[in-house]
């Protein structure tokens, strides 16, 4: 055990930069060279700056878009995108803007009970360009798992729902 793994007052030891806000992280992804972390209710990244005293900083990239659900994640090449109470929404190293305009009320229509938007679970299939989204229905009280898919073709960008369950 090396005691000095530590010690942040020592070249490459220890250290931490916190993100300067009070929100848990929900996710994260590189695009590119950049880390890209989404909080509940905003987005950051993380950047390096190849500065020896301090070679990382946080950078604010929204404030009101984040991730509420861990699992929903799907990332692209450009961007990643994430599930939240305030819709849906795909984040790259410079903005994050919100993709279902199509929809808007869908993201309002996840269960809030029973751990909900715990239970978003998002997917990509390459060969026929579609993400999958398991959603739990508001509407179902009863439930506790995910009672449709939700389903977003991102060549044509358009939407569907399947009256379906995966667990």
């Amino acid at each position: 055990v090396d005691v000095l793994t530590a010690r942040d007052d020592l070249f490459g030891r220890g250290g931490a930069n916190d993100a300067p806000t009070q929100e848990v992280i929900v996710g994260a992804y590189f695009i590119k060279d950049i880390l890209v972390v989404r909080f509940e209710r905003s987005t950051w990244r993380l950047r390096f700056v190849n500065n020896a005293q301090n070679p990382f900083v946080w950078e604010r990239i929204n404030i009101e878009l984040g991730s509420t659900s861990t699992f929903s994640s799907i990332v692209f090449d450009k961007g990643g995108m994430d599930v939240s109470e305030r819709g849906i929404s795909i984040a790259n190293p410079s903005d994050v803007v919100r993709i279902d305009d199509k929809i808007p009320d869908e993201a309002f229509d996840i269960r809030v009970n029973e751990d909900g938007f715990k239970r978003v679970y998002g997917i990509r299939t390459f060969r026929t360009k579609l993400n999958f989204w398991t959603i739990p229905d508001s509407s179902n009280t009863s439930g506790i798992y995910p009672d449709y898919v939700l389903v977003y073709n991102y060549e044509t960008q358009t939407w569907a729902t399947f009256d379906d369950c995966y667990t």
